[in-house]
């Protein structure tokens, strides 16, 4: 399994939480930054924006390692991170040769397990790693660069946007999803282009 650094804790399970291991990338310069307390759905309203941090976005980036250069880390930051027992999905989209390319994570109900999400076009896999950094309230998605388009050395990756959302139900649960949708949402961009570098 590939992780962004070599020390690593432990995956932990516990009732209404959801695995998770410590330490996701830093950043310097990101794609895209995002004003704060402007998370909106379907019942949104009914509380104040801090009650909606977890899906409230601050900022997103790529970045590589260099001794791994097969896998790209996309980085979304929240304004303050903490797993809830409904389902949640963070996405990270962009577009590369004319198709659009998607790093998502679904965190499900109840304390299920994380699934990590990699695409581009039509195709969906899950891929083995990504990082809930709930002390820096940051979401890691580490994507094998076969699955979105295989990008080499100087290919730029265009119009980057990140997306969060919450569902009260599991997402087979399509009258729920058609009548209220995400009760609530975060989006944000479009960002910068990032030009691929190993």
């Amino acid at each position: 399994m590939k992780y962004c650094k070599k020390s690593w804790v432990v995956v932990v399970f516990a009732i209404l939480m959801i695995p998770l291991s410590t330490t996701a990338l830093g950043y310097s310069d990101p794609l895209i930054t995002d004003d704060i307390e402007d998370v909106s759905g379907s019942l949104a309203f009914l509380l104040p924006q801090s009650a909606w941090s977890f899906l409230d976005i601050k900022s997103a980036w790529f970045s590589e390692i260099s001794t791994e250069p097969d896998y790209l880390y996309a980085s979304i930051e929240f304004v303050d991170l903490t797993l809830r027992q409904w389902h949640t999905i963070y996405s990270f989209c962009w577009e590369y040769n004319g198709k659009i390319c998607v790093a998502n994570v679904h965190l499900g109900l109840q304390g299920d397990a994380s699934d990590f999400y990699a695409s581009c076009g039509e195709h969906t896999e899950k891929v083995p790693d990504g990082i809930l950094d709930l002390e820096n309230d940051i979401v890691t998605i580490v994507v094998p660069k076969t699955l979105v388009g295989d990008p080499k050395p100087g290919d730029v990756l265009t119009k980057p946007y990140v997306l969060s959302g919450m569902r009260p139900f599991q997402k087979d649960h399509y009258v729920l999803m058609f009548l209220l949708g995400e009760i609530g949402k975060d989006y944000a961009g479009i960002g910068n282009d990032y030009s691929v570098q190993y």
